[in-house]
């Protein structure tokens, strides 16, 4: 599969010398980040509520009233995920223990040296992605401790239900069609959580929230150096599902190409992360989909 897009991290840079804003700019931008900068407290906010930020680098020290710490505290309560290493020619202790209690995931003494710099970025940036990695593992248990019956009534649903338990332990791509709010995943949990691939992972993604660039990615993952940006390999929805349920949310929303390459995967048991030369079956024979 061709690389037809570029996935980049954000760096936000804050700092009251243009100077080093200029150094560590070019220096993360060579380092495959999308580089910011901001010298005071309010050029910062404009920044972060402008560009998607992942990560800000933040002097102690800014212009025009507010000092990083103020900073530290509003972009925190702005995107409580944001990572933000506090950097500083005037270090103490006192300084170093506020800065860590009000959220900063690192401080560092200037003069700055780039590559502990960097090492302390893509540190932050993993650690990010394990938590938010425990949190859908966390989603899952909780979700396989909900009970997936359906109780009802209703004679047509009662069919419905019928024709699905016929199918649920089969390896086969179930198409589930309904208009918005009709329960189309609830139904999907319920094939996956009361078949015999209920010990695999239920990952859904939602086709219609996502560019098709993105969407490309998230789906098939792609392999490190792929693109600008892409540090390690990503793996994508169909690996995450392997022996389990893949459910895609809003399938009519996808562009014609994306469709396409859809086809192929479901036709053919295989697929090709971005940025990769050879052809991966897990996953595809060993998950079912539903749309």
């Amino acid at each position: 599969m061709e690389q037809s897009f570029e996935r980049t991290r954000a760096i936000l840079i804050v700092d009251n010398e243009e100077g080093i804003r200029h150094g560590l700019r070019n220096f993360f931008h060579k380092k495959g980040f999308v580089a910011y900068e901001a010298f005071d407290f309010h050029s910062a906010l404009t920044a972060v509520k402008s560009h998607p930020i992942d990560i800000a680098v933040i002097d102690i020290r800014l212009k025009n009233g507010k000092d990083g710490i103020d900073l530290l505290r509003e972009l925190k309560r702005i995107e409580h995920d944001l990572i933000e290493i506090i950097i500083t020619g005037y270090g103490s202790i006192d300084t170093a223990v506020t800065s860590m209690k009000e959220g900063a995931a690192d401080y560092i003494l200037k003069p700055i040296d780039n590559k502990k710099l960097l090492d302390a970025v893509r540190k932050n940036l993993e650690i990010r992605e394990l938590k938010n990695e425990n949190r859908f593992l966390k989603k899952e248990l909780m979700d396989r401790s909900v009970p997936h019956a359906f109780v009802t009534a209703n004679q047509g649903l009662k069919r419905m239900i019928q024709k699905v338990d016929k199918i649920k332990d089969n390896p086969v791509t179930v198409l589930i069609t309904g208009a918005s709010g009709t329960g189309k995943e609830v139904l999907a949990r319920y094939i996956h959580y009361t078949s015999n691939r209920r010990q695999g992972k239920f990952v859904s993604i939602n086709c219609a929230s996502l560019s098709e660039n993105l969407l490309l990615s998230e789906l098939f993952g792609h392999e490190k150096g792929a693109f600008t940006g892409a540090i390690e390999r990503h793996v994508g929805k169909f690996e995450m599902a392997d022996r389990g349920t893949l459910f895609l949310d809003e399938i009519g929303d996808m562009s014609p190409d994306v469709q396409a390459k859809l086809l192929r995967v479901i036709e053919e048991n295989s697929f090709e992360r971005v940025g990769g030369d050879t052809q991966d079956s897990r996953g595809c024979k060993n998950h079912r989909c539903h749309q």
